[in-house]
């Protein structure tokens, strides 16, 4: 387990206990094949096809449900909702772990979090294997984000450059990241020239 303190020493969670999050009653739901983005989205049988749609319409204390078993996800994870406190925002594969897995495309990055804050993210793997060259997510400017059971594997791009880390970055270029806890997560698979290279 990873936490994150604010400049006052204080974090928002216990070092005893996980935060609870609504996931497993999942108000919206996704496909990763299947679904369409002219459903209602509010069960498996009637799933959007992309958290694009669910992100637009989610609202704080709801979650999201990325339905497992319906196969690989293609679409990026960015544009994230915020909640609210007390009122996270959830975004979870239904019955385990689901994967995402862009299409290939130079430098990309997969996974980016940037002014957001009050968010759940459990029961993903991004996988960048696809990525012609691929970065670690990335959390900017972001605070209260909580995230579980959570994979980023296959990084392949990196320059040895610590203005330019790949791994993965957690950091702020404008106000401050704050009360960010990683709980059985892994980054893994990450090519040799840049397996050092984590700025926080």
């Amino acid at each position: 387990r990873v936490r994150a303190f604010n400049a006052g020493g204080n974090s928002a969670f216990s070092n005893e206990t996980s935060e609870t999050t609504g996931a497993g009653v999942f108000n919206w739901f996704v496909k990763a094949t299947g679904g369409s983005d002219s459903n209602t989205g509010t069960s498996e049988a009637q799933a959007f096809a992309t958290y694009a749609k669910a992100f637009s319409i989610v609202s704080p204390g709801q979650s999201i449900g990325l339905v497992t078993g319906s196969g690989t996800f293609t679409e990026r994870l960015l544009g994230f909702p915020n909640g609210t406190v007390g009122n996270p925002i959830t975004l979870s594969g239904t019955a385990g772990q689901v994967t995402v897995m862009p299409p290939g495309s130079a430098s990309d990055r997969t996974f980016h979090l940037q002014n957001n804050q009050y968010l759940n993210i459990e029961n993903i793997i991004v996988n960048n294997g696809n990525l012609t060259a691929s970065r670690g997510p990335r959390i900017e400017d972001s605070s209260h984000i909580y995230f579980e059971n959570f994979r980023s594997t296959n990084i392949t791009l990196g320059t040895n450059d610590p203005n330019d880390p790949q791994g993965m970055l957690v950091g702020s270029s404008t106000g401050a990241v704050d009360d960010i806890l990683f709980y059985l997560c892994e980054i893994d698979s990450i090519a040799a020239a840049i397996a050092t290279n984590f700025q926080h």
